[in-house]
């Protein structure tokens, strides 16, 4: 009788919420499979700062990463942080000789809700790619995420040298998330901005390149 080989995909999940309504919650999933190096995988959120302990020396990066690990079974301490400042701590197991896939999903905490009947005041705006005015390898497409109370707002997709006009936004102070994709890539977490005002109409949100000003003639 042929023994199955059990070795090729493991799956371990449990998710971390946090304790009341409201607050911010992390939910962590990890799977392993087999592979002829030891490794550590962690592929979301994308964008997001992590720290892996790695014989007592941090390994730093952001979401996806990849790091490559000595052939032992361990429990490597992780950090994760999200662009709002709040984080996941704890220890991801690995195993010998195959890959420890981790994925995390992030709930910020929610903004208090707006008083009832309360009347929203809305402007009028325009977000604006403006990486046709950088070099041709920094070109690329623009996701501008408005978050406030740490909730998406609004989403807005921007194509090399476009704008997208007439975005009607309520009034707030957001945090604005700006990510990249070059032509058949991947989104990039780049930057937030913050705090980004929407008070009067006329408001700008770009992110890119602006030509040098000309230099003045000598008379």
């Amino acid at each position: 009788m042929k023994l199955r080989d059990l070795s090729l995909v493991a799956v371990l999940a449990f998710a971390v919420f946090a304790p009341s309504e409201g607050l911010a919650a992390w939910t962590q999933n990890t799977t392993f499979s087999h592979a002829a190096a030891t490794s550590l995988k962690i592929t979301e959120p994308a964008g997001f700062k992590v720290t892996v302990m790695v014989d007592g020396k941090p390994v730093e990066d952001t979401a996806p990463m990849v790091v490559n690990l000595p052939h032992a079974d361990a429990y490597l301490p992780v950090t994760v942080t999200a662009p709002d400042g709040k984080s996941w701590s704890g220890k991801v197991e690995v195993k010998a000789r195959q890959q420890t896939l981790v994925t995390f999903k992030y709930t910020p905490e929610a903004g208090p809700a707006p008083a009832p009947g309360a009347p929203v005041r809305k402007f009028v705006g325009k977000v604006w790619n403006t990486t046709d005015k950088c070099g041709a390898k920094d070109q690329s497409e623009i996701k501008f995420e408005f978050l406030a109370g740490g909730q998406k707002v609004q989403e807005h997709v921007v194509g090399v040298g476009q704008a997208n006009n007439a975005v009607e936004m309520p009034e707030a102070s957001y945090d604005v998330r700006v990510y990249t994709r070059p032509a058949g890539g991947q989104w990039n977490f780049v930057k937030t901005i913050t705090p980004f005002a929407v008070s009067k109409d006329g408001w700008v949100a770009d992110y890119g390149c602006t030509p040098k000003a000309a230099p003045a003639r000598r008379r």
